[in-house]
Order: structure tokens, then C-alpha cells, then sequence
């Protein structure tokens, strides 16, 4: 085999392979598209996990302060009896 047949044959194996996968071989901005959509919605994913994390600790020490503070305010003899 000489080196363009197996260029072609090698093209042809990607162009299918890539077909098989659901990506169109003959419009490539369109895929570059769908990747930077995809990517900005992993980021904003992860920005929103994170805001939730962030949520999550904030109110774990907020109710460990008024736990703390409900503890303290029934040792001194000032909760309701």
C-alpha cells in the first residue's frame, strides 16, 4: 500500500469511528460549539455545588451557635421553666 491509501483508508476509519459516535465529520464548528456549551455548563455546575457546600457550612455553624447559645442560656437559669 502506498502512504495516500493509507491515509484514506485511516480518514475513512476516523470519519466512521466519529459518525458512530454522533459527531458531524463535515461541520466541526458545530461540535466546537456543543463542547464550549458543555464546558460552561460544568463549570456552572460546579459553582453551584460549591455555593451549596458554602450554604451547608454556614448553616451547620449557625445552628451550632444558637445550640451553643440555648445551652448556655438554660445552665445560667434563664430558659422558661
Amino acid at each position: 500500500m502506498t502512504d495516500e491509501e493509507i491515509r484514506k483508508v485511516v480518514h475513512g476509519a476516523v470519519e466512521d469511528t466519529l459518525m458512530h459516535f454522533g459527531i458531524e465529520v463535515e461541520e466541526p464548528r458545530k461540535m466546537q460549539a456543543d463542547l464550549v456549551f458543555l464546558r460552561r455548563q460544568r463549570l456552572a455546575q460546579e459553582a453551584m455545588g460549591m455555593r451549596v457546600k458554602i450554604g451547608f457550612v454556614v448553616t451547620l455553624v449557625g445552628m451550632g451557635l444558637a445550640a451553643v447559645a440555648w445551652a448556655v442560656k438554660n445552665s445560667i437559669g434563664l430558659g422558661s421553666q
